[in-house]
């Protein structure tokens, strides 16, 4: 029999015994097997020279051996510590696997509990699972054309611009502990066609929803921020808002929309709010509204109907302007200026309802509304009389048949 050299012989069992070290490590929370990572660097980073994406920077150097390697069979999730247990999710080593299919994120990385995630995890993955221990989630998957389906379990409260551009995404279960959703998180989803905004949700951030494919859409009553806009150029066609605020651009540009439900406790819609929202057709507003910011319902070109409540104290101007189907409407007994290009360009609006509160008219208010042939004036001719009414673009108010001591029209 050959003899072998005893120091050949320690150096083969030796690596033998490595190799089966560096392929039993466990640690996750539940004592579930825990996900590799790549080798620690002296400093908090986990990371071994890839980028967010996997690239470590150089190909794999050819080996001299006639045997194949291996391929790799788990992903090597690379990680940043907090020095307190917890770590933030950055990327993956390309040396591991690439992620691709479904893919649940980890809870547990090299002893650390994951609490953020904040990486690209490339383009060949169709579905996100993440669990609840992460509470943030930051960039993960913006631009992957793959992805079908987002689970966030029960814990998630934060997530901003994780899947803009993902413009295959049919699915997004959210969590009710989930209490922000950040600028841009689900702009571009052109298949995102539903959504759940769970009771408990506090924030939605600018273009949070833009360009979606959603049809219909409630907003909690918990909801107490919106930053402009959140569903720009969506294909909303039904919105209910529970919550107390209608933010400014809030539905702009959504040509779909037809049915708007809204709190009656709202008492501001801001500006643009259904700026060129085309297909609008009616609206009641809020019981309890004060105030109608300026260019609100610019260029509804469809809304032939708007009910007004008697708390209504301020229309600012441009609010209806271009409004080219609208053909009666009354102002509020608690208004008392008619603001500059406020009806101009309604070019259908054949009567007015005006209170005695009213005592300004500014220019252009009615420029263009060439068919308004009656107004109907609470007062007395000789009150009327006293309202200052500017003489640019007004001419076809001054024009129309007045009709003094009147009753509000009837509009339903």
């Amino acid at each position: 029999m050959r003899k072998v050299n005893r120091r050949k012989f320690m150096k083969l069992a030796g690596t033998a015994v490595l190799a089966a070290s560096m392929t039993s490590v466990l640690g996750a929370c539940d004592g579930a097997p825990e996900e590799p990572s790549a080798p620690e660097a002296p400093s908090s980073s986990v990371d071994t020279g890839a980028g967010d994406s996997g690239d470590t920077g150089h190909e794999d150097s050819s080996s001299s051996s006639s045997e194949p390697e291996e391929e790799p069979q788990k992903i090597i999730w690379k990680i940043s510590t907090n020095g307190d247990g917890t770590a933030e999710l950055v990327g993956y080593d390309r040396a591991g696997a690439t992620p691709s299919g479904t893919v649940t994120l980890p809870e547990k990385v090299s002893g650390s509990t994951i609490t953020s995630v904040d990486m690209s995890i490339g383009n060949k993955v169709t579905k996100i699972i993440i669990p609840g221990c992460i509470k943030e989630v930051w960039n993960i998957s913006s631009g992957n054309t793959s992805l079908q389906e987002v689970v966030l379990q029960q814990g998630v409260e934060k997530l901003r611009a994780g899947f803009e551009g993902c413009t295959n995404l049919r699915s997004a279960q959210l969590p009710t502990t989930l209490k922000t959703i950040e600028s841009y998180t689900f702009n571009g989803c052109k298949k995102l066609e539903s959504i759940v905004l769970p009771e408990g949700l506090t924030k939605l951030g600018m273009h949070s929803f833009s360009g979606t494919g959603l049809k219909e859409i409630t907003v909690p009553a918990t909801v107490t921020e919106i930053e402009s806009p959140v569903f720009y150029n969506s294909a909303l066609e039904t919105v209910t808002v529970k919550s107390k605020i209608v933010g400014d651009s809030m539905f702009m540009a959504c040509a779909k929309l037809k049915s708007v439900t809204l709190n009656d406790n709202i008492n501001r819609i801001e500006s643009d709010a259904f700026y060129r929202c085309t297909a609008l057709e009616k609206i009641h507003l809020p019981k309890n509204l004060k105030e109608i910011g300026s260019y609100a319902f610019f260029d509804c070109s469809s809304l032939q109907t708007v009910v007004m409540p008697t708390t209504l104290s301020k229309i600012s101007g441009h609010a209806f302007a271009d409004c080219k189907a609208l053909q009666r409407i009354n102002i509020p007994s608690g208004v008392s200026t008619i603001e500059e290009y406020t009806f101009s360009g309604c070019s259908s609006l054949k009567s007015i309802y005006i209170p005695s509160t009213v005592n300004e008219v500014g220019y252009y208010t009615f420029d263009g509304c060439s068919k308004l042939k009656d107004v109907y004036y609470q007062a007395s001719e000789s009150m009327w009389s006293r309202i200052t009414i500017s003489g640019s673009g007004n001419g076809f108010l001054t024009a129309a048949n007045l009709h003094p001591n009147s009753s509000p029209l009837v509009i339903v």
